[in-house]
């Protein structure tokens, strides 16, 4: 003889309990990355350093696809020397003891001849002074 006094099946209980543990912590591990990223563009860009390096900034949370109680975020940057350096206050300096640093900017012109009818190089010291036919001169 078999009684059954109507006790609920504990491990399919306990099985959708664990479901929406796991479906709450990983939600909640997603809304919180994503939040981190937008802080951490932010304060690139309200810093000055421009948008493209905000935009290196990225997040994953894993299990990617499915939910788990114990999810994990990974925040990362693409450039992550560029934002050490800005980090660390670290002195910039010209390669092989050279006496000045080039930066290129918007005024001077791209490169010729380099694969493409547009390059996208910007012209070195030598090219713009070849190119403009005067010598730099340094106050």
């Amino acid at each position: 003889m078999q009684i059954d006094i109507g006790i609920p099946d504990f491990s399919a209980l306990m099985s959708d309990v664990e479901g929406g543990i796991a479906k709450a912590a990983t939600a909640a591990m997603r809304e919180t990355t994503k939040p981190t990223v937008a802080e951490l563009r932010e304060q690139i860009t309200s810093n000055g350093l421009g948008t493209r390096l905000a935009n290196t900034w990225r997040d994953r949370v894993y299990p990617e696809r499915r939910e788990s109680i114990t999810p994990s975020g990974y925040i990362w940057s693409n450039a992550p020397e560029i934002v050490d350096s800005f980090v660390r206050g670290a002195t910039i300096r010209p390669v092989a003891g050279r006496k000045y640093l080039w930066i290129p900017t918007k005024n001077v012109p791209r490169a010729r001849g380099r694969g493409r009818a547009t390059s996208t190089k910007r012209m070195t010291p030598d090219e713009v002074q070849a190119e403009l036919n005067q010598e730099f001169v340094i106050l």
